[in-house]
């Protein structure tokens, strides 16, 4: 009688588990899949780590790898429960269904998880919507790969995605079918998924789940390994699709304010020149920006970089105006370029030349010294529909554009394309057709991984470090052949020469994106029409990439109110500061102070006072109501 009662007890009790250990075993396959990737992740990008290796990581990450697996759990259960209630029949056509949704949906998170190891050896930041806009032009982005990455990957691709999906069989089984047929399986439906929900949630807390949760150390890189990829990308896809403002601290009027004491506008009419340019009567002097990709002020001596390494640029420094604290305020070459030609600071989470609508918005060196007569020009010795700066450097009215479909095959000699001697020989050839006066940007490429430079001599290539330190001594022997040659050239005499980096590196040194010492970067004024006076000067002053135009333009007696976000460098009166984000924070430098504000943790670190705080929040608040009004 006991035996049967226990019997008649287990079925219904065994009925009503079932669907709970089911999604249990999917929640579980979806743990080991994160613990592979962070593990690989780890391996992968150990010498980012200061110390030792943060093990400790695996577990602080639980809160987000469980959200992450209750949402990938969430469409199996329902599907289960689906199954159920069209029987036997529905049931079989569920199965297929599930089979298809989670082989795609593994192999979504096979190409996430696994570009995120890639992108952060590049990048330093998580997988995020940033990436997404690269995704969108595969052409661009496939052609910057080798043949033999490409294949490996797709290999590798297809092998973990057959390994995974085996294990899913073993691990999860096949779909189950939940029944709904009596009150306590409905009410064992609404406590499941109820469950899942407050899985996805994070718990019964105030607030859910966030980037935050999983903030455990002051180190960035051990956060980041926390840091579920695929909710974070998710998360951030989610969120730069809003029209919101999510850098929102203060009130708009009060925001506005702030920043308009930091970026006082320029007087209405013709001002005076600081007189650091000579200027003609008849002809207005030429004007080639120059940026070099990745160039550090690490590998700069005059900057307390590494000596000997740049000997060409210390050279000109000694003839030149040099900045000795000016500071990338992006860390992508797209951002760089839309700052150094626009004026506009880099956003933290988007890259406004990936929105055509709003860059064409933009002003910007090239249109303005066209309409002032000029003839415009444009060299890059790579790939220009990357990033969609081609078809942007058209709107902004840039004549002449040559990127790497105008050099021979034989000049095609890194992965990314024209190396910089053949970058700044081209150069030369088209500088000589163009009618004075002329702007040209020149853009070179050799400082960029995998650092495939045509120099033997003299670092080794024992680690990225040598590797990245011989291509920026290759970058500057291009330098200094450019310049022995132009030299000779008629127009050279009324050329002013910028020398800028598109943005800064955390290498040689391995400086965390975040410091203020991976976003230094050389800034030089060179050039024969540089007043005596002023040659071999150093000029202290805080400066960014998107100060530059509001400098050249008042100099060269050309309107410059357009340019909003741009700060004269040489006016004393204006407020000295320099900005720069990227995903993680809000970086600020004063003559006397530096800070960073990290969006996960809402806390600021370094040396700011609490006004110099308040006005980088309302600086980066105000920049990016400006962009969303675009």
């Amino acid at each position: 009688m006991a035996k049967a009662l226990m019997l008649h007890l287990q079925t219904p009790l065994k009925a009503l588990l079932q669907p709970w250990a089911w999604a249990m075993r999917m929640v579980v396959y979806w743990l080991l899949f994160f613990l592979f990737f962070r593990l690989w992740f780890i391996l992968w990008l150990r010498q980012a780590a200061h110390d030792a290796l943060p093990w400790e990581a695996f577990w602080y990450a639980l809160p987000l790898d469980f959200s992450a697996a209750g949402y990938l759990t969430a469409p199996a259960v329902l599907l289960a429960y689906a199954a159920g209630v069209f029987g036997q029949k529905g049931h079989r056509y569920a199965e297929r269904l599930f089979e298809m949704v989670y082989l795609v949906l593994l192999l979504l998170a096979i190409a996430v998880y696994g570009a995120n190891i890639f992108l952060y050896e590049e990048w330093y930041t998580p997988i995020n919507s940033r990436a997404y806009e690269h995704f969108r032009i595969p052409g661009a982005m496939l052609s910057s790969m080798s043949a033999a990455f490409k294949l490996g990957s797709l290999v590798l691709f297809l092998l973990l995605g057959w390994v995974w999906w085996r294990l899913c069989r073993s691990v999860v089984g096949r779909l189950p079918s939940f029944t709904l047929q009596k009150w306590e399986q409905g009410l064992n439906a609404v406590l499941l998924s109820g469950g899942i929900v407050l899985l996805m949630r994070g718990g019964l807390g105030r607030l859910p789940v966030n980037e935050s949760s999983v903030c455990y150390s002051s180190e960035t890189f051990r956060n980041d390994v926390a840091t579920n990829a695929g909710w974070y990308f998710v998360h951030s896809l989610i969120e730069t699709s809003k029209a919101i403002n999510r850098y929102k601290t203060y009130e708009p009027e009060i925001a506005l304010q702030l920043t308009k004491e930091l970026l006082p506008s320029p007087p209405a009419g013709k001002e005076m020149p600081h007189g650091w340019l000579r200027r003609s009567d008849t002809l207005p002097p030429n004007l080639v920006i120059i940026l070099l990709e990745s160039m550090t002020a690490q590998v700069i001596a005059e900057l307390g970089g590494m000596p000997g390494v740049c000997p060409n640029f210390s050279r000109m420094a000694q003839q030149g105006i040099l900045f000795e604290h000016a500071y990338g305020s992006g860390y992508r070459t797209d951002q760089g370029v839309v700052s150094v030609l626009s004026g506009y600071p880099a956003l933290p989470d988007h890259s406004v030349v990936f929105v055509p609508e709003k860059a064409q918005k933009l002003p910007s060196l090239p249109r303005a010294l066209k309409s002032a007569g000029y003839s415009t020009a444009f060299v890059y010795g790579g790939e220009l529909t990357f990033a969609n700066m081609g078809s942007w450097l058209r709107h902004q009215q840039v004549e002449h554009i040559v990127s790497v479909r105008d050099f021979e095959a034989k000049d095609i000699t890194q992965l990314w394309g024209a190396d910089d001697q053949r970058l700044f020989r081209k150069s030369v050839q088209l500088l000589r057709t163009l009618p004075q006066p002329f702007f040209a940007g020149l853009m070179t490429l050799s400082l960029h991984a995998p650092f495939d430079v045509p120099l033997e001599q003299p670092w080794q290539l024992r680690s990225d470090r040598e590797k990245f330190v011989r291509c920026a001594h290759f970058v500057d022997q291009a330098l200094g052949e450019f310049f022995d040659k132009v030299a000779s050239e008629p127009w050279y005499a009324n050329t002013l020469f910028v020398l800028v980096a598109d943005h800064g590196h955390p290498l040689p040194g391995r400086i965390p994106m975040n410091h203020w010492r991976s976003r230094h970067i050389p800034l030089l004024l060179y050039g024969p029409v540089l007043a005596p006076s002023w040659r071999g000067k150093c000029i202290g002053t805080p400066a960014t990439h998107h100060d530059i135009p509001a400098t050249l333009l008042r100099e060269l007696g050309i309107d410059r109110r357009a340019f909003r976000w741009s700060r004269d460098l040489f006016d004393a009166q204006a407020p000295a500061f320099a900005y720069y984000s990227n995903e993680s924070g809000l970086g600020w430098l004063t003559p006397l102070s530096t800070g960073f504000f990290d969006f996960k943790t809402k806390r600021w670190s370094g040396s700011l006072t609490p006004l110099e705080r308040a006005q980088a929040e309302a600086y980066l608040q105000t920049l990016y109501d400006d962009f969303l009004a675009l």
